[in-house]
């Protein structure tokens, strides 16, 4: 019952991510505002999501979704920073991969 539920409100949140993109952003903002390291982490996973889903859409927000996506690597948070790599690792290449106005610099990036 509990992993239904989890799916069902996953999907209810896609829906609403992908109809607003702003406020999609402003929550996952709020998320990542408080220290808690799987929630951070989940919002990151989010943002990818969306972004393999509906990159035109984003499209106007890639600034903002980079800093929110950056926000996590902070190396005055190395515990955030540990925990969330994988993610916001995986955050940045759906970003280069989706839009081709972002780039890595470096070889190894």
């Amino acid at each position: 019952a509990i992993a239904e539920i989890s799916r069902a409100a996953g999907g209810a949140l896609s829906a609403v991510a992908e109809a607003h993109v702003g406020v999609f952003l402003d929550f996952m903002e709020d998320v990542l505002s408080r220290i808690h390291q799987r929630r951070e982490a989940q919002a990151i996973v989010c943002i990818t999501d969306l972004i393999k889903r509906c990159a035109p859409a984003m499209q106007p927000y890639l600034f903002r979704i980079i800093a929110l996506i950056l926000k996590v690597l902070d190396p005055h948070m190395p515990a955030v920073r540990d925990f969330c790599l994988e993610a916001s690792t995986a955050a940045l290449r759906a970003v280069v991969t989706h839009f081709n106005t972002a780039v890595f610099q470096q070889v190894k990036q």
